[in-house]
């Protein structure tokens, strides 16, 4: 009994979405655009084209490492007092009083500025390996979102297809219930006037 009540219920749940799928209005695509609509959703392909974008950046970036760097800083210090400074008499003569001297020291308005140029001269390859292996990332990701692509294309196709061959098995399978609900009636027709 159980397994008539399994077969049952899995017949219920296989036949009920497409009972309710025909209730709804078909939308109809072709194989060209279930592929396009699949790249423009497949979150691995996109997060693959996304990454082409870092790995050039990060090419450029050490493209810059061959250049000159400039540096510039500046700084500006306002102070509101006069700094005064006393310093004691230098010589002594005698008969002469010995008076400390005082000398104003004017910092109220101080600016500093650096200007600072770095070019590499020789950094062992260090930069064209950074280089080398950037491009080489850069060229790694296309290929990976070359692969994705394919992949997705594939996966795409595989389903497609597979949707069009249960589509035919559907309908294979109505003519042959069709076929055998009219064989069934002429059996019973036959019956009922003793030919069989």
């Amino acid at each position: 009994m159980s397994r008539l009540a399994a077969l049952a219920l899995t017949l219920a749940l296989l036949l009920l979405p497409a009972t309710h799928a025909r209730s709804q209005d078909t939308l109809r695509l072709s194989l060209r655009d279930c592929i396009q609509l699949a790249l423009k959703k497949n979150p691995s392909y996109l997060s693959a084209t996304k990454q082409i974008d870092v790995a050039v950046a990060r090419e450029h970036e050490a493209l810059g490492g061959f250049l000159p760097q400039l540096n510039l800083q500046g700084s500006y210090t306002w102070l509101e007092k006069v700094m005064t400074v006393e310093m004691p008499p230098l010589f002594r003569f005698p008969g002469m009083p010995a008076k400390p001297q005082r000398i104003k020291l004017d910092f109220t308005l101080d600016y500093q500025g650096q200007v600072t140029l770095t070019q590499p001269l020789f950094t062992s390859g260090r930069l064209w390996h950074a280089y080398k292996q950037a491009r080489l990332a850069a060229k790694l990701a296309r290929e990976k979102v070359r692969q994705t692509r394919q992949e997705t294309i594939l996966q795409v196709s595989k389903s497609y297809y597979g949707c069009l061959l249960a589509d035919e098995f559907v309908r294979v399978s109505r003519q042959a219930v069709d076929v055998a609900s009219r064989h069934l009636k002429s059996v019973k027709d036959r019956r009922a006037v003793g030919m069989a």
